[in-house]
This record gives structure tokens, sequence and C-alpha cells, in this order.
């Protein structure tokens, strides 16, 4: 699969236990920083998730989630804004107006005080049932509201994130091939509204997106045929600084079935376009051990990602990682 790639040899030494990692990866150029990014905060992404509510963000908890973020290197922060998609729901206007305020109001606040601390903001939006009939407009929802915002505000978005994941439905396991073409779809339709404006887009997958297990089939697509990751990089090539968020949840980065042996397929298809790749890991109080680090130190943790970007860092593809997700970051022991 990598025929086309040179081989070169890594070396990572002074992980815990004198461990000495020797690794088969493609040599192709190194990550090209984002242009639409300030020079001041032009560096290799480190994003994490806000999921709270605006409406419960109070400025002295925005300021210690901010300060959080700072301290742990992160730099930018993907914020929830399904509360806006309820308040389209509303059937008084005269609500839907007030409470549109108030939301977008708080929003430019948490991205004024985001770049005092060098952080950039995308918006962060989706739920698994988008992909049903009776929630087919949800997606536009929230494209519209982006652009509107980038429109009328003085601070901006840098970009929208789609994290949608219909594979969590009851229906999903009997129609795999028909929802995931509904996702598709909604991801192509984005991709056209955002096509003459310079917000990013990017969205959250699975690591089995790529077919490494029967979570996802092979199937056409817009005239290709293929895995949903191969379609989604078909797809996003076409937007400029575009990226990929692979969930690549393990709590060891090397071995089998570590973080890097799910990643690498992505990163390697990644590396034939202008798709970037976003290395995600989860540090929230999750059922599987294996994949969360909850519990364990900072310190450990810091090393497996120190592992992912020694290891993933002269790739193309490669542009950072993300932690899901900031509160959980908070309570990791030190």
């Amino acid at each position: 699969m990598i025929n086309v790639m040179r081989k070169r040899l890594l070396v990572i030494l002074g992980i815990t236990m004198g461990v000495l990692v020797l690794c088969v990866l493609s040599g192709l150029t190194g990550f090209k920083e984002r242009q639409t990014i300030p020079k001041e905060m032009q560096k290799r992404e480190y994003g994490t998730w806000f999921w709270t509510s605006l409406f419960k963000v109070t400025p002295e908890y925005r300021d210690t989630v901010l300060r959080t973020a700072q301290e742990n290197g992160i730099t930018s922060i993907y914020v929830a804004i399904d509360p806006y998609i309820y308040i389209m729901r509303l059937t008084d206007e005269e609500d839907r107006k007030r409470y549109t305020e108030l939301f977008s109001t708080s929003l430019e606040e948490f991205i004024r005080h985001a770049h005092t601390y060098g952080i950039v903001v995308d918006a962060v939006a989706g739920q698994p049932n988008w992909v049903e009939d009776r929630n087919s407009d949800m997606y536009r929802i929230a494209v519209e509201y982006v652009k509107t915002f980038n429109e009328t505000h003085e601070v901006k978005l840098r970009g929208l994130q789609f994290d949608i994941e219909p594979y969590v439905l009851d229906l999903y396991q009997e129609n795999k091939k028909s929802i995931l073409v509904r996702y598709l779809d909604i991801i192509k339709d984005t991709t056209e509204i955002l096509k003459d404006t310079d917000i990013e887009f990017s969205v959250a997958i699975p690591e089995f997106y790529d077919g490494k297990s029967a979570g996802s089939p092979q199937f056409f697509f817009d005239w290709h045929y293929g895995y949903t990751f191969e379609h989604l990089i078909h797809i996003l090539k076409n937007k400029p600084n575009s990226k990929i968020l692979v969930m690549a949840y393990r709590t060891k980065s090397l071995g089998d079935d570590g973080t890097i042996d799910i990643a690498k397929d992505e990163i390697f298809q990644a590396n034939r376009s202008h798709v970037q790749i976003i290395v995600a890991q989860e540090v929230g109080d999750v059922e599987s051990s294996h994949i969360s680090f909850y519990g364990m130190s900072k310190e450990y943790y810091k090393e497996q990602l120190s592992i992912i970007d020694d290891v993933f860092g002269g790739e193309k593809s490669y542009a950072g990682k993300a932690v899901h997700y900031i509160d959980a970051l908070r309570e990791l022991k030190d």
C-alpha cells in the first residue's frame, strides 16, 4: 500500500523502562502551517472539545478552562454550538431572536478571550440522528449559523467541525451502507456551502472508517468505490485546510492495536491528498479502560502523546493531536 513511499527508520529513546522503538514509516515532507491562522498562533495543532453549553459558562469558569488549556499547550478549542440548533426549534419568533443573541454574545466573548490565550476556536456540532429524514435540515442550521456569525462579528470562528457518529444508532447495523451514504451527503453538501468561504471544515470519525473492521463496509458514493474514509478524503480534498480527526482512542501508542497501529492507515492515505489528519485521544471516564487515560497520570499521558508526535511528525498529512475533552483533561493526576 505504501510502495511509493520511501522508508525511514525512526528511533525513539527515553520512553519508560528504556523502550527502543523502530518504526518503518514513509519519509514525506513535514507539516505545512495553515496560512489562515495568525502568525502568533501558528504551531502544530493540539485541540480539545468543550461541551458545556455556553449559556452555563460564567466568566470565572471560562477563564479557568482557557487557563487550563494554555497550561497544557492547547492551541484550539472545539466549542459546541448544538444549543443554537435547539433554539431554532422554538416556535416563538421573539424567543428565537432573544436566545440567539444571547448565545452569539457568549460565543463571541469566549472566542475573544481564547484569542488572548493564543487559542483559536472552532464550532463543533452533530448528532447521530442527523442522518434520519426527520432531522435532514439540522446540519444546514449549523453551517448557516457559523457563516452568519463570521460575517457579523469582529472576532471569528476558525472553522466548523461535525461530530455526527451515525454508527451508534440501532438502525445502523442493518443499514450501514445507506446510513453512511446519508452521512457523506451531509459532508459533501457542507463543503459546497463553505466552498467560497475561509471557514475551515473538519470531521471527527472513528478509527474503523478505513475498513479495518466490520464497522464500515465498502460501497459506491459519488462514482467512487471504497470505505467511508476514502470517500471522505475524496470529498474534503477540494476544501482547503480541511481536517479529519481520527478517534484513535488507546492508552498505549505503540504495539498491536495501539494508537499508531490503528491510525497509520489514515495517515498514509491522507498523505496522497491535501487533507490533514488530527489524531485524537480520550481522557474521559468511559467503560473501556484500554481506550481512556482516565485515572492515569498526566506524565504517562504526555509520554504517549510525545510518541505519536515522534512517529507521525514527518508525515505530510499529520497536523497534530486532540484530546477529548478539556474538563476531563483537568482531572488527570499530576
